[in-house]
């Protein structure tokens, strides 16, 4: 009867070890920031080599704070100083 309570035990230590596995695997593969897209042939022909998407923001504001960005660094060009290599 002794025997069958610590295999009891180990069954459930051996539950928890792999719930918590499970969690981690899966809190970690949420965070990723691109999504890898498979080499495909478009209609005309042109193959397309396999890549790495960034992910596209869903904000709503995505896009207006995009368009001030540009249009910011655009009217303070001067902060921004090229190095002689650049030029």
């Amino acid at each position: 009867m002794s025997q069958n309570k610590s295999s009891s035990d180990s069954t459930f230590l051996y539950l928890i070890v792999l719930g918590v596995v499970m969690l981690f695997f899966y809190l970690l593969g949420g965070k990723s920031n691109a999504t890898y897209v498979k080499p495909y042939v478009t209609k005309s022909g042109k193959v397309v080599k396999g890549h790495v998407r960034k992910k596209v923001s869903t904000s709503p504001k995505a896009i207006e704070r995009q368009n001030y960005s540009k249009g910011y660094y655009s009217r303070n060009k001067f902060r921004y100083k090229k190095t002689k290599e650049e030029e």
